[in-house]
């Protein structure tokens, strides 16, 4: 009978924990009664996807960015993993993954940076999981590339089936996994 309640109870207190932590991701800068608290809990609620972004209403993206990853496996193989092309996706594969091309697109400022080290971990072990331990001794290099995205009203857009042409290419990370 007490197995039951202690159950609830840690199920209730879960459901506390998560709210309580979107609750704090929400609140603007300025509203934030304690930026210790919201500093010490972003890694985490970046980690599990709780993290929140109100700009609604901010200005719209000037560049478009895809994300690529040149991986060296302790045993000098090289690979690389790319987001997807959405361009040759299907409209129904795009449905399905809409939530992690979300998390990905949203994975590359300068305030994701507690989420790359296991990001780079996740990404040696899904580019070879043939492999074992294969995030082990790897190299992971995160790259993001960039395209700049034209104002519509000074020059003219192309067409969405044309391949842009990412010209600019930085460096995010480079994380040698112990």
């Amino acid at each position: 009978m007490l197995w039951p309640r202690l159950r609830l109870a840690a199920v209730n207190g879960l459901i506390v924990l998560i709210l309580g932590a979107i609750f704090l991701e929400a609140l603007p800068q300025r509203l934030d009664p304690s930026p210790p608290l919201c500093l010490l809990i972003q890694p985490i609620t970046k980690r599990v996807g709780l993290d929140q972004k109100w700009n609604m209403f901010s200005s719209p993206d000037a560049k478009n960015t895809r994300i690529r990853a040149e991986i060296t496996y302790r045993d000098g193989e090289m690979r690389e993993w790319r987001t997807p092309d959405y361009r040759k996706v299907s409209p129904w594969k795009r449905f399905l993954g809409h939530r992690r091309s979300e998390w990905v697109d949203n994975s590359w400022g300068e305030d994701d940076r507690p989420i790359w080290p296991s990001w780079a971990r996740y990404l040696a072990r899904a580019a070879r999981p043939e492999f074992p331990e294969a995030d082990r001794g790897a190299t992971v290099r995160i790259i993001a590339d960039d395209v700049e995205i034209t104002i519509p009203e000074l020059e003219s857009w192309t067409t969405w089936r044309e391949p842009p042409e990412f010209n600019e290419s930085r460096t995010l990370t480079i994380r040698k996994l112990p």
